[in-house]
């Protein structure tokens, strides 16, 4: 799994996430929020969380198409924590609902651009067969001055977690 950061002007972070199958051999799942729907505990397959606040870090989880939708913010979860709970459920949620699925195995539906200007994979040689792209980051969630981490894991269509990967945006003042 590779994380791919592009920030502009106003903080605004485009994140973008390749993968594939792991050790388990099944495919990585593409839910990220209702629909499709979301495995029995209600968290997507895309699990990432930020070290610091994403804009006012607000705890409702608000969804773009919601009521204040790109207002908001995404509460960070600092050290990262995957384990059970409500709130970190909620933060998985409230995050993982502002990226779209592309079908990595499909270049021309890619979030990225290649150097010929060409859509493209972050690292082709990876062979990904997903790409998750943050689509939603509005004014509202910009990444705070100094540095942030985003530490993303994925699971596969069968609810296993993949090992986590870590990168950290630094937004200068």
């Amino acid at each position: 799994m590779r994380v791919f950061p592009v920030i502009d002007g106003f903080g605004r972070v485009l994140l973008v996430v390749e993968g594939k199958a792991g050790a388990s051999g099944l495919a990585p799942g593409i839910a990220l929020a209702p629909p499709p729907p979301l495995p029995s505990d209600g968290r997507p397959h895309l699990l990432i969380e930020a070290s610091r606040p994403l804009g006012d870090g607000g705890l409702p989880v608000i969804c773009p198409g919601s009521e204040g939708a790109g207002l908001d913010g995404v509460p960070a979860v600092e050290p990262p924590d995957f384990g059970p709970g409500d709130a970190i459920t909620n933060a998985l949620r409230d995050f993982a609902c502002r990226f779209v699925y592309r079908d990595a195995t499909n270049p021309t539906t890619s979030c990225l651009l290649n150097e010929l200007g060409l859509e493209g994979l972050g690292n082709p040689d990876a062979a990904p067969t997903v790409q998750f792209c943050s689509e939603y980051i509005g004014a509202g969630q910009s990444v705070p001055f100094g540095d942030t981490r985003f530490t993303v894991r994925l699971r596969d269509t069968d609810g296993t977690v993949g090992p986590p990967a870590q990168i950290i945006v630094r937004r200068a003042p």
